[in-house]
């Protein structure tokens, strides 16, 4: 039995822009698993679990699922306060160096999916 998903279909969004997105949210999901978690991760607020959250919403768009607006997580609050005062440093040390650079991939794995949502 053959299965055809013709959600992309029924939006506004051309079939091409869809698929490009979908390829996008692909590469990125492919950027990620090949990232490790970074240390200082461990210890801030609730970003591990930002992190699992997120990580299974983009394991479901990078197979072409929609996903729902609704159920991509933000960072808590903690994370982005955390975010914001490495940001601000004028010399992080390579643990808050990597630990940004993850975040920036979750936050581009974010905002694509969200790009691309059901809602």
């Amino acid at each position: 039995m053959l299965c055809f998903d013709n959600r992309a279909l029924d939006s506004d969004t051309p079939v091409s822009e869809a698929q490009a997105m979908s390829s996008e949210i692909r590469e990125l999901y492919h950027r990620f698993r090949q990232t490790p978690f970074p240390a200082l991760g461990r210890k801030v607020g609730h970003f591990p679990l930002y992190d699992g959250f997120l990580a299974g919403c983009a394991d479901r768009a990078s197979q072409g699922e929609l996903v729902p607006a609704a159920e991509i997580p933000d960072p808590d609050d903690e994370t982005a306060r955390c975010v914001d005062e490495l940001r601000r440093k004028e010399s992080p040390n390579q643990e808050e160096r990597e630990f940004l650079l993850y975040f920036d991939l979750l936050e581009d794995l974010r905002v694509a999916m969200q790009r691309r949502t059901s809602d």
